[in-house]
C-alpha cells in the first residue's frame, strides 16, 4: 500500500513508522497510479475536506477495485440537537471545530452520500456505522442509523450492475 498525503507534518509521521506516503493533492487526481493498481482504496475522513468530491471518488475507482470512504455523519442527532438548540454551528467530539475554522467545506449526511452514489452509478457494496465511535451497527439491523451514526463507513465499487 501507498498513502497519499498533502501535510509535511504527517508525512514524516507516517514515513517514522515505516509506512510508505507520498505527497499529493487529491484534489488533482491520482494520475500517478494506472488504472486498478490496488485492490482498495480508502479515503477516510478526507471527502468532507477536499474540493472536488465526484472527482476524487471516480479517481479512488479508477485506480482501485473498491474504494473505502469513511467520513463524520453530520446528520447524527447531537449535530442537529446543537443546531436547533443554540443556533450556532455545532462543535462534538467527532466534528471539534468552530464554523471559522473548519476544514470541512462539504458537510453530508449518510442519506447524501447514498444519494450521490445513486446519482453518480456508484454500487454501494457494504455500509456500516459506528454509533459513538465504538458500536457497529449494519443499517439493515438499525434503519434509525443516519440519526444515530457519528460516523458513516462504505465500501464503493464502479457502476452498479
Amino acid at each position: 500500500g501507498c498513502g497519499v498525503e498533502i501535510d509535511e507534518e504527517c508525512i514524516i509521521r507516517a514515513m517514522e513508522r515505516g509506512l510508505s506516503v507520498c505527497q499529493s493533492d487529491i484534489d488533482n487526481g491520482l494520475a500517478d497510479y494506472p488504472d486498478q493498481s490496488f485492490d482498495y482504496v480508502i479515503l477516510n475522513q478526507t471527502l468532507q475536506v477536499i474540493t472536488r468530491p465526484s472527482f476524487v471518488v471516480r479517481e479512488m475507482l479508477r485506480v482501485g477495485k473498491c474504494g473505502i470512504v469513511g467520513f463524520p455523519n453530520f446528520g447524527h442527532w447531537r449535530v442537529r440537537a446543537a443546531l436547533t438548540l443554540s443556533g450556532k454551528m455545532p462543535k462534538t467530539p467527532a466534528l471539534p471545530f468552530h464554523w471559522h475554522d473548519t476544514p470541512n467545506i462539504h458537510l453530508h449526511t449518510v442519506r447524501d452520500f447514498r444519494e450521490f452514489c445513486h446519482k453518480e452509478d456508484i454500487s454501494i457494496v457494504r455500509e456500516e456505522y459506528f454509533l459513538l465511535g465504538k458500536w457497529r451497527c449494519s443499517p439493515l439491523v438499525n434503519p434509525l442509523a443516519n440519526l444515530l451514526a457519528v460516523t458513516g463507513m462504505f465500501v464503493i465499487s464502479g457502476k452498479r450492475g
